[in-house]
């Protein structure tokens, strides 16, 4: 009775007129209020990225983008990329290397342009080798294998591009089998001690302590300090697996 009331069908029309005069009328300023929107949160992003890394170092911020753009290329070794794969690679430089909200927007950006821009393995590494030495080198590779081992499972076609980077960076045979047995036994029950230490088995204790104290030397976290305190942390955790195969290592030989 209400509906009949109010005129039935005409009503409806004419409430749909006036709604659509309405939106036809008042369109552009939607469209300019949500554009407006659009621009204020990227400005909005873009300020809370600058404010969180205007502290760090040219190094680090340096380092940070080629390291992502490396591990873009890994992620599209199989010539797809899983959304998974990305929210992934930011949890691991939340849970694992400790940033922070505004450096993990930063990270999320780095990840949104180097998927964009596709650049080349071979230019990357290049910009690596001219600007960075044995130490961040290393790094970037134990980086590397620690995320594309995260899901416990490093499969060929990654493998494929690794070893094209560590050929690609100059990264010596003996210090890639190094950082795979450290980062890469994920995919085995038990890690090779002997290769985290870039040893042959067997070793007397001499051989050993001189393994231990080059490999120490060699990967001590101060090397990379001024890379800012995350990768500095995830250095101190390659130490950790230093000296753990160290101390089993030794009470074999007792």
């Amino acid at each position: 009775m209400i509906f009949l009331f109010f005129g039935g069908f005409r009503f409806l029309f004419l409430l749909f007129g006036v709604a659509l005069a309405l939106i036809i009328n008042f369109f552009p300023l939607l469209v300019m209020g949500f554009i407006a929107y659009k621009l204020f949160q990227t400005m909005s992003k873009n300020n809370t990225i600058h404010s969180h890394i205007s502290g760090h170092s040219s190094e680090n911020k340096q380092f940070s983008e080629l390291l992502i753009r490396l591990i873009v290329h890994v992620v599209k070794a199989d010539n797809r990329v899983d959304p998974r794969e990305l929210q992934a690679i930011i949890n691991f430089f939340q849970h694992q290397l400790r940033m922070g909200y505004g450096d993990l927007l930063w990270i999320r950006d780095l990840l949104q342009h180097a998927l964009a821009r596709d650049a080349s393995l071979e230019s990357i590494c290049t910009e690596i080798n001219t600007h960075f030495g044995d130490d961040e080198k290393r790094l970037s590779l134990e980086l590397i294998y620690r995320i594309a081992a995260a899901d416990g499972d490093i499969d060929v076609n990654e493998n494929l591009v690794i070893e094209q980077i560590v050929r690609k960076l100059n990264i010596s045979e003996a210090v890639h089998s190094q950082i795979r047995a450290m980062f890469a036994s994920a995919q085995s029950t038990k890690p090779n001690y002997y290769d985290v230490l870039g040893l042959k088995p067997p070793a007397d204790k001499d051989t050993l302590k001189k393994a231990y104290r080059k490999a120490s030397k060699e990967n001590h976290p101060d090397k990379v300090a001024h890379l800012g305190q995350s990768y500095q942390k995830a250095a101190e955790e390659k130490m950790q697996k230093i000296n753990e195969a160290y101390d089993k290592l030794s009470k074999t030989l007792a």
